[in-house]
């Protein structure tokens, strides 16, 4: 991948599946048999990265065929780098979309005066839409940024000694039998 971070997603992907398939070393591999499929995957992995099995049902892709494509577009070093800079263009857009639902509602409370030349149903299922519209951003917003991610933390409360007590007490304990 050239040192100039990619300029546009296609950029991206093109650069990376490129450095792929140089980089695979059979000719079995998803980049090199199907690069358009490669190539969708790897665009939704980038630009939405939501409803995966949906998204995998309906273009045929295999569960571990998407995430071998998203781990090959995580070893490119500028990976990170693309990401933040989709989530900032992705928080643009979830400002831009309150903005408008805000405006709506302004625009809506400023007729109430006039209740009877409202269609209400009408300006709900508009506000509606557009809430719907931002509750995805923040969902793609949260995907892109990691704040959507699940951390399982184990900790052993149990030290070596202790399980070493442990399975020397449970060997006194077990029987013998002879087969």
């Amino acid at each position: 991948m050239s040192t100039e971070l990619a300029k546009s997603t296609d950029d991206f992907i093109a650069n990376r599946l490129a450095e792929v398939q140089k980089t695979t070393g059979h000719n079995k591999a998803i980049c090199k048999i199907n690069p358009k499929q490669w190539c969708l995957v790897a665009r939704h992995v980038l630009e939405d990265g939501m409803n995966i099995a949906e998204f995998n049902r309906k273009h045929g892709v295999k569960h571990w065929t998407y995430f071998k494509i998203r781990k090959e577009l995580a070893g490119d070093k500028d990976y990170d780098e693309f990401r933040n800079r989709l989530s900032v263009n992705a928080a643009v857009s979830m400002e831009l979309g309150n903005e408008v639902e805000d405006r709506m509602s302004e625009k809506l409370l400023d007729r109430i005066d006039d209740f009877d030349d409202i269609d209400f149903k009408e300006a709900s299922q508009a506000i509606a839409q557009v809430s719907r519209a931002n509750s995805m951003r923040l969902d793609r917003f949260q995907k892109l940024t990691g704040a959507a991610t699940q951390r399982v933390v184990v900790e052993h409360k149990t030290t070596l000694d202790e399980a070493k007590a442990f399975a020397l007490e449970a060997i006194k304990e077990a029987e013998i039998v002879e087969v």
